[in-house]
């Protein structure tokens, strides 16, 4: 036995070693990043630099309709430069590095033996004035100094991919209308939206072939600052153009100085903590107020299920999850399911709804704050869910549901026809936190008939759906009567 034993290790030892010799022998290869962009928001305003060719643009969401991957298009802003007599233009670009910051975008790179770097931040403007406005500052320096020229183009609508960024040309501004030698504005983007440039250098204007104009500012310095502002009103677009520039960069490090100092993870993997910064100051990008957290700055500009209120409580912003809970409650659909926003305010319902996705925020904002004022008013709300739920997805009365489910914010989606697991424990989590509600309040009564509401689909759940040799429940009873055991890998 001692021989065998000893003769099982040999052959097994040699496997391991010649199967990492192989392995030696490779040339692996790092795994490729494909580099697009890096992005930062604030409210209704979207500023991007590419990170190939690095010119910058401002973007704002679209204010009418449903567009879930393009963006008005307000402003795109390209450098070139002179050096040694020349104009070079920045596909010349080398050793470029393009990052984000906290509130904005910083890039770097080198033409020739020119060290350049570009800096561009969403301005703290727009969130708490009600109004459709926002503004960006733009900024560049030089090492050596050269002169740069600030070539200031038009736009309409933003798509995913986007190659007009990275090309050496701008759109020209139409009827562009001069406020003083520093300052200009005109109309731009899909929603001819009201725009303004303020430059710490002079403005000149060209004619084209076209009917349009070539906006430039030189700065001869090497160095300087371009405030982009929009507004849909004019006398709100002249206020905001008051704007001074080194106020504004403040009041933005500033405001993520704090966010980021009272928010925060130390642990012995730096990417883990830059992940959670990153995180954090993502949630403030996303924000929209009333409504909630944008799905994705990058490409997917629709606020679906609001999951992430939870982190806003922690971060202490329970205030925001409050407002996104409440402003769901009152704009119901269809006498009682829960709707998703578009930046503008436009509703819809999609993926199955997003009931029991409000109903889990309204649980964990009620636990985490113990709100009672809060229950007390969201109670006939949370009736009326549960309500229309049942109505929809129960037509048989059997306590057993049948709704189709996206899982969160992932494009998966769970469709179940007939009685279903998923859909019947998402039945359990509202009673039960009806029942929470209740009991918080003082309404015993209520607050053990829900939790028996609770008990009776559990219970059904196992004598219909428990699968007692595999230790677990069927996916769903189709309409056949048919038990169908397995569903996707996250059914459960």
């Amino acid at each position: 036995m001692a021989k065998k034993g000893l003769f099982i290790w040999v052959i097994s030892f040699i496997v391991l070693l010649s199967t990492q010799s192989i392995l030696w022998g490779q040339d692996v290869e790092p795994v490729k990043r494909e580099y697009t962009e890096r992005r930062a928001g604030y409210d209704k305003t979207i500023v991007l630099t590419d990170e190939t060719i690095p010119n910058s643009c401002v973007m704002t969401y679209f204010q009418h309709g449903i567009h879930y991957t393009d963006i008005d298009y307000l402003v795109k802003i390209m450098p070139s430069f002179e050096i040694d007599g020349r104009t070079v233009m920045m596909s010349q670009a080398q050793d470029i590095s393009v990052n984000d910051f906290p509130g904005g975008v910083v890039a770097r790179f080198k033409i020739k033996n020119i060290q350049i770097e570009t800096k561009i931040r969403s301005l703290l403007i727009g969130r708490e004035t009600g109004s459709w406005s926002g503004a960006a500052l733009y900024e560049i320096k030089t090492k050596p100094n050269v002169p740069v020229i600030i070539h200031i183009g038009s736009g309409k609508v933003l798509a995913i991919g986007h190659p007009e960024i990275r090309e050496d040309t701008v759109a020209p501004l139409y009827n562009p209308v001069f406020i003083d030698k520093r300052a200009i504005r005109f109309k731009s983007g899909e929603g001819n939206i009201p725009v303004l440039i303020k430059s710490s250098d002079l403005i000149k204007v060209e004619s084209t072939k076209s009917s349009g104009l070539n906006v430039n500012i030189r700065m001869k310095s090497g160095s300087g600052q371009v405030l982009i502002v929009y507004a849909n009103k004019q006398s709100r677009l002249l206020e905001i153009g008051k704007t001074d520039f080194k106020t504004a960069r403040n009041q933005v490090d500033q405001y993520y100085k704090h966010l980021l100092g009272s928010s925060w993870i130390q642990t012995p993997d730096e990417n883990m903590n830059n992940a959670f910064r990153s995180a954090i100051y993502n949630l403030e990008y996303t924000w929209i107020k009333p409504y909630g957290w944008m799905e994705c700055l990058h490409h997917w500009y629709a606020l679906f299920q609001q999951q992430v209120s939870a982190g806003a409580e922690w971060i202490g912003q329970a205030h925001r999850s409050e407002s996104c809970i409440l402003e769901q409650a009152h704009h119901l659909i269809d006498g009682g399911n829960v709707p998703q926003f578009m930046p503008d305010g436009v509703i819809k319902r999609d993926f199955g709804g997003s009931n029991q996705y409000w109903v889990w925020q309204v649980r964990h904002y009620v636990n985490f704050t113990g709100d009672k004022a809060f229950a007390r008013k969201i109670i006939p709300y949370l009736d009326t869910v549960i309500a229309q739920t049942i109505h929809e997805h129960d037509k048989d009365g059997d306590l057993l549901f049948s709704w189709g489910l996206q899982i969160g914010n992932q494009e998966d989606f769970i469709g179940t026809p007939g009685d279903g697991t998923v859909p019947s424990i998402e039945m359990v989590n509202m009673f039960r936190t009806r029942s929470e509600l209740a009991d918080l309040i003082g309404e015993k009564k209520d607050a053990e008939f829900y939790q028996e509401k609770a008990d009776q689909v559990i219970q059904q759940l196992h004598n219909k759906l428990w699968l007692p040799d595999l230790g677990r429940f069927a996916y769903f009873n189709d309409l056949a009567g048919n038990l169908r055991l397995d569903g996707q890998y996250e059914t459960y």
